[in-house]
């Protein structure tokens, strides 16, 4: 006589779905922290790269690139000739985007533009203030391809234009700061009480443009800081502008905002940080933060 089959009990089978689960969880742990890695490491290949061409830029021409750059699009439309957009890694302080408010919601490519110092448009009849660095060039081509592509900061053709951007490995522009233009820059920062959502003009920054020129972008505001608690709804213009970095020796430097896209501190209604949004960022020259972000 056969012997009865002996089916699993409910409590086998919760005990077995359950070891399932488990084992499904750690898998996806471990693989989200390997592909978190992967990113890390190639976004940090990628700044690497920019760092080189940096460098090769130095080298060649014994200078940094200058803190503004020559409107692209002035290659093909004359009228923009004479226009600079200023190389900061700030936010926007001009314009508001369609149909959202207030003003400011878009940062300025910073590491975009820097690509174009690199290799600068030419044309007839118009000096070029940007020298171009063929060391520099030839660096960039080490640059991962999936690591680049055409950016348009405003998406839409308004203040910036469409160029090509380097880009880190979660798909967000890299981002360049110069020392004309780091630590922070809004309203008046040796203030007692300074207001960090208010603009700081690029004249007080750089000095009135010559005569003949214009700063596309004359408003900007590079803010590390929020306080809590935040305003909702919660609008990308009132979180952190930057990493409130500054330059080593007087030497620019590049970084990514990392898996969160999320950089500067906030702060509770004492000034004490609840959140550290510097912490992954992903950087190959390590910047000096104010004392109390360290």
């Amino acid at each position: 006589m056969l012997a009865s089959r002996r089916a699993f009990t409910l409590m086998e089978m919760l005990v077995v779905i359950g070891l399932i689960a488990v084992l499904v969880a750690v898998v996806f742990v471990v693989g989200s922290a390997v592909t978190s890695g992967a990113k890390k490491s190639l976004t940090a290949d990628g700044l690497r790269v920019l760092d080189n061409a940096l460098q090769a830029y130095i080298t060649e021409l014994e200078d940094n690139p200058p803190p503004i750059a020559e409107d692209p699009r002035a290659a093909s439309d004359p009228t923009r000739r004479g226009q600079f957009f200023p190389v900061a890694d700030a936010r926007n302080m001009t314009d508001a985007d369609t149909g959202m408010s207030p003003a400011g919601n878009q940062m300025i490519n910073s590491a975009g533009l820097f690509l174009t110092q690199v290799t600068p448009p030419t044309y007839t009849g118009q000096i070029i203030r940007t020298r171009p660095s063929s060391t520099a060039k030839a660096a960039l081509n080490a640059l991962p391809q999936r690591l680049s592509a055409v950016f348009d900061a405003d998406r839409a053709p308004d203040r910036q234009p469409a160029i090509q951007t380097p880009l880190d490995a979660w798909g967000r522009p890299m981002r360049y700061v110069h020392p004309a233009f780091d630590g922070m820059q809004f309203d008046d920062p040796s203030s007692p009480n300074p207001n960090h959502d208010a603009a700081r003009t690029v004249d007080q920054i750089l000095g009135p443009a010559r005569t003949g020129t214009s700063y596309i972008i004359p408003s900007i505001r590079r803010n590390a800081v929020a306080h809590e608690p935040l305003p909702s709804p919660l609008t990308a213009q009132r979180l952190p502008d930057s990493d409130g970095g500054s330059c080593i020796g007087n030497r620019p430097y590049f970084y990514s905002a990392g898996p969160d896209g999320k950089v500067g501190v906030l702060h509770d209604a004492s000034d004490n940080i609840i959140e550290d949004y510097n912490k992954d960022n992903v950087y190959t020259t390590r910047p000096m933060f104010p004392t109390k972000f360290d």
